[in-house]
């Protein structure tokens, strides 16, 4: 990552508090004006949406561990703090590295604000990976 978009990341989550679990992590989404739901995504594993006139919506797939819900709502929120102004732009062909970007950006969000211990817990949770 560029040293100047980490950054920009890490003081954006050092406004809030660390998340311990997914209670928490939608908590923090609420009172950021987004409504969490779940969803029955099959392989996506969650996405931010706005209907016309409506709440943000983070859809978080049911299928998932709680402490990979958790990620994906930090992930989301990340992007709804980090990108939100122009997420939801037309996308064309060719901008496959600002969407990767912006991803990987949504993702180190989510592990700034995430505690050590939700953070073992997603990556024993992620394909059984051991935590160092």
């Amino acid at each position: 990552m560029v040293f100047w978009t980490g950054y920009i990341v890490e003081e954006r989550a050092k406004q809030f508090d660390q998340v311990n679990s997914l209670p928490e992590a939608v908590m923090l989404a609420e009172s950021q004006g987004v409504v969490v739901d779940w969803w029955d995504l099959v392989e996506v594993r969650g996405m931010l949406v706005q209907i016309p006139g409506g709440k943000p919506h983070i859809c978080v797939n049911e299928r998932l561990s709680e402490p990979e819900q958790a990620q994906v709502v930090l992930h989301e929120l990340g992007h709804f703090l980090l990108h939100w102004n122009h997420f939801f732009r037309p996308l064309m062909l060719g901008h496959e590295h600002q969407l990767l970007r912006e991803d990987r950006e949504a993702d180190y969000f989510a592990w700034c604000l995430m505690s050590e211990s939700l953070r073992e817990a997603y990556l024993q949770a992620k394909e059984g990976w051991e935590y160092p």
